[in-house]
């Protein structure tokens, strides 16, 4: 399903539209003539694209006449209800009007006093007009702290000057609210509001202080109010109204002593015209706020009031106790003179219309609408499965079109009006359905996938040429073949952002027999079969199997030559993450297993959990000493050890590990696994990338070998690669229905073997011993392959449940080499791959207790229903979606007890491609980590790990702004980071700078300005180079390996290696400038040279940055483009 807006009916003609090249790309026939052809001609058809800011009156009637049914100017309910929808459709490339202020816009929350009115007092609405609802509120309490600004006077405000200093200090690190003068105290026990006027989930939030006015304590507590938690008026309407004129409180209201609210305060400002207020209708229900356990909330309901005065929480415990109950709301808001009472105004008339729409239709109602048009139930939106039809694309959010048109006679012809970039809607950490935010992130996967493959196809099948070479080894049978499929610039693509295939992505491989190397598509042979895991490790793109006719003519294996990747038929890290979502939102909302709160962290269910501190009750007092003491053993940190604890003590069943640059969080993940698998619980060690996967394994082995993590066996543990793959018998069938209906000549003999790619390269490395890669005994294939061995030697006298099959096993291993038949052979693969699962699933139940596998392949069958982890433990979060993350969550929901979430949210996030046409963006892009680090609420405790043990001190100063103050340093020692080549480069650059030079030779920076070192484009390629960038780095290298620098008494020093050296670019292009300008030096020691997407974790005690950009010019005019690829810490 992909998103989509379009018409086939012509709708209008015009004179053709003129479109500026720089604003609006135009897309025509080959050989068509740019210029406008000669009156009388009919020229093909042709598509340009526009800004929504300079659609023509033709333009904007194609946009706006499709689909009538969606888009009327009321809409009618099915109790004859209409409702009008003005403004709500307008084209605006935006979800809110851009005519509504910036804190509204922006959703910037604003001091006010919480009115709450009880049910024992009513209002008789049959005898209420629109113009007095709220005019003479019975008596509320009043909740909150003073409003009045010190300034005193009405004051006009330029809104959008306003936004800009909002945003100015969030980046300095404030949080001020864009309200009009404030010089309120900062730790006022107050309470904040911020209106949500997006379309499809419109809502209030209220907040207030965790621990009202202590002293360094700003964690909030936050409700989120939706439509569905308000009422309707008997008019048919949401019951809300906002009024700007002087509310006639009568004295009972003013002298109220039930809130905390200075009541004459407020009298004056109303007598004055200074206040504003919004009134709604409440449905009284017990209200779920985040930020504290419910445990907690329980408590507040029950403190009392003089509880509240001693602790200085009473806004806070008000807030909770009487929300519960409350009938009718008032929020009082500051009102700063005539412009102000305008903009309140224009707020009132939408935000009734966009909350009326979400009572009476459902939130994501536009979507809801859509499926009733389809003959479709509007709740089928909720369901775990995606309803099967395209969603328009929602015209009010689209700011760029493309238009499909013909010439006919001099005169343009708009045939198709269809979205080319959009706005995407925002996802919120609370909703009262999840099901309705699970449909919002399916949409996010789904248009990111989509997104994925359009980009791979473009780029793959350009008419630059051949992009993929294909190293070809046979299995075996004839016409099976592995396939190490390489890029001629494998990292082009980082650039790009675009990923290749994933594990079981289906494939289909075509080569040209007769002359390989200049392929035509005409005479190409068809392969077909699925990505497999790579066992060959010799920096392949990515690998699969396939199957076809045997090679002959000019194909030869173990050569490389072009091939051409006509399609992928799906993939299945899409898949699994699809699974994922529909596992979290099957979880039952009234009865959640114990644990961390998978279904709130993921989908914002707002019904709390029964036993979120699970692991807290399970640890024992003995256990916790005996883990202390093996801390202090390891002398880890203050920071490393309270974490570790953390985890184990866990009152929220999530624990946040933020690891600056060089602070040891891979060693503290160790520790944090090693403490559970002490305690007897299994442990998933898990990440987005296989690299940081490897890397975590490493250190846990180095760990069980220095004492630092655990002492297991070697048996016990086990890197989980993918490479062995087990299909149910109704995955199995629904896979072959999925294939046949995309490809309808694809043969049975093809659909199996695509089924089987993952057991078919899984049987080749364990059958050929020069298959293995280093490291190939770390993984479940080789120790599973070991246990098996194992339990077929044992002898008769020892007791074990799978000798027998073991036995079995190693018997039709034995002779699968010397059967020729082929139906024997085959049915002797199917017995040997059911004996396999068979064992891996008692190996993986009844040996393994902790697994190292990456977050997309954790998902994997075997796994799944093998192994229980009772921790998950998910290193470089901040670099992963949430789908991502969802997927060992969805998997392993009923074992999972605790997460720990180890990254950093400042050493880079995760790249999207279809931010600007992916309707779903906002949930799938939702970074967790980051969210969570810098969450003011605290849910889950966070960690930073404060000590940096990689960089010098002077090395540190640049990466600490990125931190609060104080919060990183060096170790001590970091001073004495090898000594001797710090030494050595003082020298050495003492004699390159000049004498005035005030800064430290730890960071020096090299001017390479000027026209001759600018930056160029790799020719048919989207790379960039430098040559005089390259050059000059080249030079630098020539000197620093022969530089001999003199040691004297107490300055010792060394010289300079080549595997001291790192360099680090963002472009592949200049990663081979860099090659060939040293390779011009004779230099070809330095292999450390890499792209910025592959240089994370790397170290060395010399690094190189090349920028590349560079324009030739230091002052670039107002038509210069700079292009901005990365920023270097």
């Amino acid at each position: 399903m992909s998103a989509g807006h379009s018409t086939t009916a012509p709708c209008a003609t015009s004179p053709a539209p003129e479109v500026s090249m720089t604003d609006a790309e135009q897309t025509r026939p080959a050989g068509g003539d740019s210029e406008m052809q000669d009156a009388g001609e009919v020229r093909p058809s042709y598509t340009y694209r526009k800004k929504l800011t300079e659609l023509g009156r033709a333009e904007r009637e194609a946009v706006l006449s499709p689909y009538p049914e969606l888009y009327a100017d009321k809409l009618t309910m099915s109790d004859g209800f209409a409702l009008s929808t003005e403004g709500i459709f307008d084209l605006r490339g935006a979800d809110i009007p851009t005519h509504l202020p910036p804190f509204i816009r922006e959703a910037n929350r604003r001091e006010c006093i919480l009115g709450l009115q009880m049910p024992d007092s009513t209002i008789d609405e049959e005898d209420m007009t629109p113009d007095d609802e709220f005019q003479e509120p019975p008596p509320p309490i009043f909740i909150g702290a003073s409003i009045k600004p010190q300034e005193s006077g009405p004051q006009k405000r330029d809104n959008e000057g306003q936004a800009k200093g909002n945003k100015k200090q969030k980046k300095k690190g404030g949080n001020k609210s864009n309200a009009g003068p404030s010089t309120q105290p900062a730790l006022k026990d107050m309470v904040k509001v911020a209106l949500h006027l997006d379309s499809q989930t419109p809502h209030i939030e209220i907040t207030t202080r965790k621990l009202g006015a202590a002293k360094g304590k700003n964690d909030l507590l936050r409700l989120r109010l939706f439509a569905s938690d308000l009422e309707l008026s008997h008019k048919g309407s949401i019951y809300l109204k906002i009024t700007t004129d002087i509310i006639k409180f009568d004295e009972e209201v003013t002298t109220s002593t039930g809130g905390n609210v200075e009541m004459s305060e407020v009298n004056d400002m109303n007598n004055a015209g200074q206040i504003v207020m919004l009134g709604f209708a409440l449905k009284p229900a017990r209200r779920n706020w985040s930020g504290l356990p419910e445990s907690e909330l329980c408590a507040i309901r029950a403190r009392t009031r003089q509880e509240s005065i001693r602790d200085k929480t009473l806004t806070r415990d008000l807030a909770v106790q009487n929300l519960d109950k409350a009938q009718f709301v008032y929020l009082l808001f500051p009102l700063y003179g005539e412009s102000d009472r305008k903009i309140w105004e224009d707020i009132n008339a939408h935000m009734r219309r966009v909350f009326t729409l979400a009572k009476r239709i459902g939130n994501f109602w536009f979507y809801r609408l859509q499926l009733a048009a389809n003959g479709i139930e509007a709740n089928k939106l909720e369901e775990s499965s995606l309803p099967r039809i395209r969603f328009e694309v929602p015209r009010w959010l689209v700011d760029v079109w493309e238009f499909e048109c013909r010439n006919i006679n001099g005169k343009v012809e708009i045939i198709k009006a269809m979205p080319r970039s959009w706005k995407y809607h925002k996802f919120f950490d609370q909703y009262n359905n999840p099901d309705e935010s699970a449909f919002l992130l399916k949409l996010g996967v789904q248009g990111e996938e989509a997104r994925q493959n359009r980009d791979l196809n473009e780029y793959v099948q350009n008419k630059n040429g051949n992009h993929f070479r294909g190293l070809w080894t046979e299995l075996g049978e004839p016409g099976h073949y592995a396939v190490q499929i390489f890029m001629s610039n494998n990292e082009e693509l980082d650039e790009r952002d675009i990923r290749m295939p994933g594990l079981d992505t289906r494939v289909e491989l075509n080569v040209d027999a007769f002359d390989p190397a200049n392929p035509v598509q005409a005479r190409t042979r068809r392969y077909r079969g699925a990505v497999c895991e790579d066992i060959f490790n010799n920096g392949a793109s990515f690998c699969c199997v396939v199957r076809g006719q045997k090679f002959s003519g000019n194909l030869a294996l173990g050569i490389e030559f072009p091939l051409l990747v006509s399609y992928t038929i799906d993939t299945v890290p899409q898949e699994r993450q699809m699974l994922a979502i529909r596992q979290l939102q099957e979880i039952n909302s009234l009865s959640k297993p114990s644990g961390v709160d998978l279904k709130a962290l993921f989908l914002g269910c707002r019904k709390p959990a029964p036993q979120v501190e699970f692991l807290a009750l399970e640890t024992k007092p003995e256990q916790l000493a005996t883990l202390k003491a093996n801390l202090r053993s390891r002398r880890s940190n203050e920071m490393q050890t309270a974490s570790v604890v953390a985890t184990t003590t866990s009152l929220s069943g999530l624990t946040v590990i933020q690891g600056p640059p060089g602070t040891g969080k891979t060693d503290t993940a160790i520790s944090i696994g090693s403490a559970h698998l002490q305690m007897g619980r299994k442990v998933m060690f898990t990440a987005p990338m296989n690299e940081a996967v490897v890397n975590l394994h490493e250190s846990f082995v180095k760990g069980v070998a220095n004492g630092k993590a655990l002492s297991l066996n070697d048996s016990q543990y086990v890197l989980f690669t993918g490479a062995h793959r087990t299909i149910s018998a109704a995955d199995r069938l629904r896979h072959t229905q999925e294939l046949k209906t995309q490809d309808p000549t694809v043969s049975e003999e093809d659909v199996e073997f695509m089924l089987n790619a993952g057991n078919i390269i899984a049987h080749y490395a364990r059958t050929t011993s020069g298959a293995k890669t280093p490291g190939y005994e770390w993984t479940f294939g080789y120790k599973l392959r070991k246990m098996i061995e194992l339990w077929a030697s044992l002898p008769v006298d020892i007791a074990h449940p799978y000798r027998a099959d073991a036995r079995r096993y190693m018997e039709y291993t034995a002779l699968v080499p010397v059967t020729h038949d082929r139906a024997d052979k085959k049915d002797l693969l199917a017995a040997l791959g059911s004996l396999e699962e068979f064992l891996a699933h008692y190996y993986l139940k009844h040996e393994v207790v902790a697994v190292f596998v990456t977050l997309s392949s954790s998902a994997h069958i075997t796994l799944v229903t093998s192994f229980d982890p009772v921790e998950l433990l998910i290193d470089e979060g901040a670099h992963e979606s949430l789908a991502g993350l969802a997927v060992p969550c969805g998997a392993y929901k009923h074992s999972i007890k605790h997460i720990t979430l180890a990254g950093d949210h400042n050493q880079g996030k995760p790249v999207y491609i279809a931010k600007d046409s992916n309707l779903g963006h906002g949930a799938l892009s939702r970074n967790l980590f980051a969210e969570l680090a810098k969450d003011p609420s605290q849910q889950h405790p966070v960690f930073l790990l404060g000590e940096s043990y990689r960089m010098t001190p002077d090395l540190l100063t640049f990466v600490q702004k990125f931190y609060p103050p104080g919060a990183l340093k060096a170790f001590d020692g970091a001073g004495n980071i090898d000594r001797e080549l710090q030494n050595s480069l003082r020298q050495f650059w003492a004699l390159r700078l000049r004498e005035s030079f005030q800064g430290k030779s730890s960071q020096v920076c090299i001017d390479v300005s000027g026209r001759e070192n600018a930056h160029e484009q790799v020719s048919n390629s989207t790379t960039k180079c430098n040559r005089g960038e390259a050059r000059v780095i080249a030079d630098l290298c020539k000197e620093l390996l022969s530089f001999e620098p003199v040691s004297t008494t107490g300055n010792k020093c060394r010289a300079v290696n080549a595997d001291d050296i790192n360099i680090v670019t963002p472009y592949t292009g200049q990663v081979l400038e860099i090659r060939k300008a040293l390779l011009a030096h004779g230099i070809t020691t330095i292999r450390n040279t890499w792209t910025t997407a592959h240089s994370q974790g790397k170290q060395g005690g010399l690094t190189i940055f090349s920028p590349v950009i560079n324009i030739g010019t230091t002052q670039p005019q107002g038509n210069d483009k700079i292009p901005m690829s990365f920023l270097v810490y």
